[in-house]
Order: structure tokens, then sequence, then C-alpha cells
């Protein structure tokens, strides 16, 4: 059976990130572009490890320069099950902080990191590797990613989340569906809509 027609039942639900940022709309430097701390969904490969199903971890990754690339243990998931990724601030010592990143349900795969600068900077991504034809993406149309929220400390956060569509040749492209927080939604579509 071909695996490609089991991922559109599959939906990531919700993305809830928990900040302690004074400013948590500002623009992240340099340092900040370098350090990714997030609940990932992967079929196939990766570092990881994988194979021909879905399966969830939690990545904290570098800059390139850096080499840091650490990751939980891989556990698997069906098609059609919601997930839930929470990243949370931990504690602050001085202008260092320590953060977990998880999914709801799946302790196994925890990610806990400790002394970092602070993360002021949230995103909802598709990255795709390895494709080699519109038909290597999922069969449907989209993915969406619903029930956003964003705090800081106990309040809610202003969200504008801006598309960035870099590949667009299969007419592949992200739509702001609402800014709200909680409730915020963001759909990553895989090819243009039909008609």
């Amino acid at each position: 059976m071909n695996q490609t027609c089991k991922i559109y039942k599959l939906y990531i639900t919700v993305y809830k990130v928990i900040i302690n940022a004074k400013n948590p709309n500002i623009i992240p430097d340099k340092m900040q572009l370098g350090l990714i701390l997030q609940p990932v969904l992967q079929w196939g490969n990766s570092p990881a490890g994988g194979g021909s199903f879905w399966a969830i971890t939690n990545w904290f990754v570098g800059s390139p320069e850096t080499g840091i690339a650490l990751h939980g243990p891989l556990v698997q998931v069906n098609s059609g099950d919601i997930l839930q990724g929470i990243m949370t601030l931990q504690g602050q010592s001085g202008n260092k902080f320590s953060y977990r990143s998880s999914f709801n349900g799946f302790p196994s795969c925890d990610l806990s990191i400790s002394d970092i600068e602070e993360l002021t900077w949230a995103n909802e991504t598709l990255e795709c590797y390895g494709l080699k034809q519109f038909s290597d993406y999922p069969n449907t149309q989209l993915t969406a990613m619903t029930n956003i929220e964003i705090r800081v400390g106990e309040a809610q956060s202003l969200i504008q989340w801006l598309p960035h569509n870099n590949v667009t040749d299969n007419g592949q492209h992200c739509s702001i569906i609402s800014n709200a927080s909680p409730n915020g939604s963001v759909t990553l579509c895989y090819r243009e809509q039909l008609a």
C-alpha cells in the first residue's frame, strides 16, 4: 500500500508556546536566529531516526557554526492522531533561561534545555527534505495548525504571523487564518487550491 495515501489524515492541532519576554514582538538578533527549540512531527528519516511512518520528538538546534543538534527519542504516531506541541519556560537565572519542549501525552520525547539566551520568536513551519517530485508531498491540500496559543507569563500575547512562502513552484503557501491567542490558526498548503 502506498504510505502517502495515509498522510491526509494527520492534523497538527495545537502549538502552545509559553514564553517570558519583555517584548514578545521583537525581531530576533543573529544569535536568537541560530537557536531553535521545537516540537517536531516528521515523516521519513532524520538524524533522530525514522522510516516510512510518522514520528514525533523535540529538537534543540544551534546555528551551523555551533554544531549543536540535540533531540529526544522518536515516538511513532499514527495518521489521525491529535498532537499538541508545548514549549514552556522552566526558569531563569540572570540572563539565562531554561525551557522544556514537549508533546502532550508523550513525555518520553520531552527535551529540556538550560542556561540559554531568551527565546522570543515563534513560528509554524513545514520543512521538507529530499522531495523529488510534487507527488512526494502529502496526498492532501493542507496541514492545519490550529488552537495556537502564545502567552507571556499568564497573559495572552499579541500575535502577528507573517507568511514566508519560500517555495511556491507547486502552489505551496502558508495562509494565516487567525492571529488570535488562544485559537490562532495557520494552514500550510502543499499545492494550489482546487476550484
